[in-house]
């Protein structure tokens, strides 16, 4: 898009850009990395109990597992080619309790949730069980606070869960070529990665832009991150060493603006890349200094993963509610107010007119109450969206996601005003054919 004054930009990062990097995060690696680990449990302990399932052995024959029954990715690799992933997952779980192991429980969350696709899928399904339970049922033994209340803590689980998982299994390769020519392409001074992904992929663009681009870049977690502590000595070379420089640049800002990098000095900021890194405070200790820079995740915050979308008409009539308090344990609108990710958000689109480039993020209903902000601000002029293509089905995913997007407007002008039109060379970089959503 030809511009006719120099704007700021977002780039709204989701799923797709890690799964483009081939990073395993998608729900699939995810629900297979669980469910390996509750057999090898089971295998050790002769049970498994969690809020979202219960498994316990049962001695049979001397045979301690049927012949045949691997650990989950052995049994869903020898037949992900013949059915769907929630098929096999159901069947092997029947098969186990048919033979030598008993399921006495599984949860509806967990149940309902694995034919599911998408992460934003995950999150629909909690939200609609939530509206479900807070009905009344006359023919349960429990009341509708404690069904919420039990809903939320397989919900806290599966998170928890989630986090583990990307704590212990993630490993980051190095940044791709495409990627660097994208965030340096436009006629933009300042831009700001709106990233809703836990992971630290981006940590490396980051620090890249700022000592190789005249674009001043700032980044905001919006769902919070993965702790500094737990990304992995094995990584490419890197995130750990990317992580002890955030300190570093963030220090740099501060010498930008006390409005923290709502205008740009051009001059300024070469002055700044100059600077003697040995002259900044806390560089002998940067491992304390980055602790003491994030207040303990002040800056990036803990991870959210929950209820978005604020603007459902089922929710307009529960203010009054007695269980409002459970029925937004999980409100991504409430957890916002726990760190500045929002707030500064806000004060960047509220700043000055921008544009927005979409790389990966699939604008589901779980982030609604967010994009209504972001999309429907008078200063958002104009939205591009990087679109997938599947090669087995021959067909692009941008269609499906203008339908995504027009469900945060609620004036369908306003979206043809500022949606750019299909591109054919819009196609995400790298993404591997595996993957045929975010």
């Amino acid at each position: 898009m030809e511009q006719d004054t120099v704007r700021n930009r977002i780039f709204i990062i989701g799923n797709g850009f890690d799964l483009a990097h081939k990073l395993p995060t998608s729900y699939k690696d995810f629900l297979r990395w669980f469910l390996s680990k509750v057999i090898a449990e089971v295998r050790s302990d002769g049970i498994h109990e969690s809020p979202l399932i219960q498994i316990s052995y049962i001695a049979s024959n001397g045979n301690f597992e049927p012949k045949g029954l691997d650990d989950s990715i052995d049994w869903f690799t020898y037949y992900s080619n013949k059915k769907s992933y929630a098929e096999i997952t159901k069947q092997k779980i029947k098969i186990l309790q048919n033979k030598i192991y008993s399921v006495p429980y599984i949860s509806e969350l967990f149940d309902n949730i694995f034919d599911k696709i998408n992460w934003v899928d995950i999150e629909n399904e909690y939200f609609k069980l939530l509206l479900d339970y807070n009905k009344d049922d006359v023919s349960s033994k429990t009341t509708s606070r404690e069904r919420i209340e039990q809903l939320n803590e397989e919900f806290q689980y599966l998170r928890d869960q989630l986090i583990e998982y990307l704590e212990s299994e993630i490993q980051y390769p190095k940044m791709d070529k495409s990627f660097k020519g994208i965030f340096k392409s436009g006629n933009y001074e300042n831009q700001l990665f709106l990233t809703f992904n836990y992971t630290k992929m981006l940590l490396p663009y980051y620090i890249y832009l700022f000592e190789e681009s005249s674009k001043f870049t700032q980044m905001i977690h919006i769902h919070g991150a993965l702790s500094p502590s737990s990304t992995k000595t094995s990584d490419y070379n890197g995130i750990k060493d990317y992580e002890q420089n955030v300190p570093i640049i963030e220090e740099k800002k501060l010498h930008i603006d006390s409005k923290r990098n709502l205008t740009f000095d051009t001059k300024k900021f070469e002055e700044i890349k100059q600077l003697d890194l040995s002259q900044i405070e806390g560089w002998n200790d940067v491992s304390d200094h980055l602790i003491n820079l994030r207040q303990n995740y002040a800056i990036e915050g803990e991870p959210i993963f929950g209820l978005g979308d604020e603007h459902h008409s089922e929710l307009a009539i529960l203010k009054d509610d007695e269980n409002l308090t459970e029925l937004y344990r999980f409100s991504k609108g409430h957890l916002y107010f726990q760190n500045n990710n929002y707030r500064n958000l806000k004060t960047y689109i509220n700043s000055a007119e921008y544009d927005i480039e979409i790389l990966g993020h699939s604008c589901g209903l779980s982030d609604r109450t967010l994009f209504k902000e972001i999309f429907e601000n008078d200063n958002c002029k104009n939205i591009k969206v990087y679109w997938y293509y599947n090669k087995e089905t021959y067909e692009n995913d941008f269609f499906n996601k203008t339908i995504e997007l027009s469900r945060h407007f609620d004036n369908p002008q306003d979206l043809r005003d500022k949606l750019e039109p299909f591109n054919s060379r819009g196609k995400i970089p790298s993404i591997d054919d595996e993957f045929s959503s975010y």
